[in-house]
């Protein structure tokens, strides 16, 4: 589908044919795209991992640290000038197929260029410690030597898991269904959703809600002394191990 390829390009939602309450086997929008809604809600078109989600569960970026799904300190195998699209890299360590980082991003992890970051239209493949070629929506606006270094990493809502207790990942939102492995669906960043809450904690109105590091999937009360992520704020008073209304404020 064409419309996978242009980054710019916007996808009406009445032509993508997938309500917020529905999942589909068959990609219907690109992924990571935004959904606002009239009442305030925002969703992100998502893509479950190898194992099936729970409506109203916290979810997570897939798993960072293996360099399946990021690969950080590249070497550039082959330089790019200014207005060009693509650029030669070389594989750190683990095998990857063809286009498995697409649409995700890359930057320029040092050297010249250092801090650039643009969106991967398409790879090819990698062997262990291979070279692979990268093209970019965009084009460079520095030119990038052999010298510099590069990091790639999945999208964020790619191949996405339930947030476990030991974070590996970033908060990426709430299914309002349950979502069979490898399916495609909304995933709610932002207004008003029920999740789970950790066994131990319950929530109180107007605390500021993070991950929990005891329940898969469920968040709890901030405190002065944990380091979880930030997800939303409870917007009423519940027990533990409930599903309570959080205003979620994971990406507006």
């Amino acid at each position: 589908m064409s419309f996978f390829q242009n980054a710019g390009v916007d996808v009406n939602i009445s032509s993508v044919g997938q309500g917020i309450y529905e999942i589909s086997a068959d990609q219907k929008a690109p992924i990571g795209y935004k959904l606002p809604l009239t009442d305030g809600r925002i969703f992100h078109y998502a893509k479950a991992g190898g194992t099936a989600l729970a409506a109203g569960k916290l979810l997570s970026s897939p798993a960072k640290g293996g360099t399946t799904t990021e690969q950080v300190n590249m070497t550039v195998s082959t330089a790019s000038t200014v207005g060009d699209n693509t650029i030669g890299l070389t594989a750190v360590t683990d095998a990857f197929t063809a286009n498995q980082f697409q649409g995700g991003y890359l930057s320029i992890y040092s050297g010249t260029g250092a801090g650039e970051t643009y969106r991967i239209k398409s790879h090819t493949a990698a062997s262990a410690g291979g070279a692979f070629t990268a093209t970019i929506y965009d084009s460079f606006v520095t030119a990038i030597p052999t010298s510099a270094k590069a990091a790639i990493a999945k999208q964020p809502w790619d191949s996405v898991i339930v947030w476990p207790t030991t974070f590996t990942g970033v908060p990426v939102g709430v299914p309002l269904v349950a979502v069979t492995a490898s399916y495609y669906f909304w995933a709610q960043t932002w207004g008003v959703a029920g999740v789970l809450t950790d066994a131990t904690a319950a929530l109180t109105l107007g605390v500021d809600v993070v991950a929990s590091n005891a329940t898969a999937g469920g968040v709890e009360p901030n405190d002065a002394i944990k380091a979880q992520p930030f997800v939303g704020v409870a917007i009423s008073a519940g027990a533990a191990s409930k599903y309570q209304l959080v205003f979620l404020k994971i990406a507006p």
